[in-house]
């Protein structure tokens, strides 16, 4: 390859694909033991955890349909596995969806959807992308097999809804509050993070928007929003297709994860700063902009996906994901 930019790239798809690997590698020797052991007249009990049906936030019938085909009492993971697995795949979906509703488009309503992240009343974007992905996933397999799950469907258009309408309130926020009933602003208002809330005001700090609930910029979670519109349009692309252009917030969303990351290549942009009074220093930014750091032609990042900041700015694997998922947005 003789351009360097798709020598980079190259470079940072093989990364990924390395990690891939070396997480199946490690797991899946653990995953299948188990799954194949006898139930040994109650060597060890898992309890079922699920709400009932009443209880949960939300209800997906294809879900139920999975759970109960493959950890069901008839299922094939038999004993505590199948138990765990009841437990686990419909728990965002059981505990964790705050609102699932509709709010304007274009022409006519388009679905909402804000999945919190279990113990904090906040919807984070990476955190979200990842909860509800085993079921983008059960989507596309069901329609590939003549299933249909409308309210899921409708679902996961609301929390690709939302990430878009959440980048464009502040695409260098982490986590967003829900502003409506049973939403709870965060508790960092004292962070020091400013930004231009119209254009010629003048800077303020930027947790005064109360929708804002954590202000750590951290690529992977742009990249998130991509990644989640994507695996969608896989799963469904005519409906895709359809449903992101009647949503005023995804496009106009997507072109500002770019011109961010456009941003982000420059060590010399100060267009984002964060500080916050703190006993760890991997909560807060040196002197509010990090590290000293060169262009590499990159993407910095100021926060990894644990939350914490970085030494170095140019995160291998948030870039490794970055020229994965801008590659299927093209």
């Amino acid at each position: 390859l003789k351009s360097p930019t798709l020598r980079r790239a190259f470079n940072l798809r093989c990364v990924a694909a390395f990690v891939e690997w070396a997480m199946a590698r490690l797991l899946l020797p653990i995953l299948i033991p188990l799954a194949l052991l006898p139930d040994r007249a109650g060597a060890f009990e898992i309890a079922n955890a699920r709400p009932r049906p009443i209880n949960r936030t939300f209800n997906s019938s294809l879900v139920d349909f999975v759970v109960d085909a493959i950890g069901g009492e008839a299922g094939i993971i038999k004993g505590p596995l199948g138990t765990l697995f009841r437990n686990c795949l419909p728990n965002t979906l059981d505990t964790t969806v705050l609102y699932s509703g509709e709010v304007p488009g274009y022409s006519g309503s388009i679905p909402d959807s804000f999945v919190i992240t279990g113990d904090i009343p906040a919807m984070w974007l990476r955190d979200s992308m990842n909860q509800v992905w085993p079921y983008v996933r059960l989507l596309k397999a069901a329609k590939a097999a003549g299933k249909e799950d409308a309210a899921l469907e409708r679902f996961l258009f609301g929390a690709v809804h939302r990430q878009a309408a959440s980048v464009l309130v502040d695409s260098y926020a982490n986590a967003f509050a829900f502003w409506g009933p049973r939403g709870v602003t965060g508790s960092n208002h004292d962070d020091q993070t400013f930004k231009e809330f119209q254009p010629g005001a003048g800077v303020a700090n930027a947790m005064e928007d109360l929708r804002i609930f954590e202000r750590k910029f951290e690529l992977d979670s742009l990249l998130s929003v991509i990644k989640l519109a994507s695996g969608l349009h896989d799963a469904a692309p005519g409906e895709a297709a359809r449903r992101f252009l009647e949503d005023p917030s995804f496009v106009p969303a997507v072109a500002r994860v770019l011109s961010t990351m456009q941003e982000m290549t420059s060590c010399a942009s100060k267009s984002y700063t964060f500080q916050r009074r703190a006993q760890e220093p991997t909560d807060t930014l040196s002197h509010g902009v990090g590290f000293p750091c060169s262009d590499t032609g990159m993407v910095r990042t100021h926060f990894r996906p644990s939350d914490d900041a970085v030494i170095f700015d140019f995160n291998v694997p948030g870039n490794a994901m970055a020229a994965v998922e801008l590659g299927r947005l093209q």
